[in-house]
């Protein structure tokens, strides 16, 4: 499903693609090619949502931003082994790269 307007919607699709372990060529999981119009919803609520946060004050904004970077570290270290797991990476790669990333 994709995540859209807030809300989780089926992809329009039925080509699936395969996320393998690159290391094992265990099946990680699966998840849906979405089309084009799927990622023009997507680019349409994106749009319909930026008019109400850019009313936001930037403090209020930057609590939210602050607040999402913190849920993030929270789940850090599955953030660490999933990049592991789906690209193949050592530990210390993968735990630099969330760490930037977050």
């Amino acid at each position: 499903k994709n995540f859209i307007g807030g809300e989780w919607v089926p992809a329009r699709t039925s080509d699936w693609l395969d996320v393998p372990n690159p290391a094992t060529e265990e099946l990680l999981a699966r998840v849906p090619m979405s089309t084009a119009a799927d990622v023009d919803a997507a680019a349409r609520a994106a749009r319909a949502a930026f008019a109400d946060w850019s009313e936001l004050a930037v403090p209020e904004r930057a609590g939210y931003m602050f607040r999402f970077r913190e849920a993030l570290n929270d789940y850090r270290e599955e953030l660490i082994r999933l990049c592991t797991t789906e690209n193949g990476k050592i530990y210390a790669d993968s735990a630099g790269e969330v760490r930037r990333g977050i």
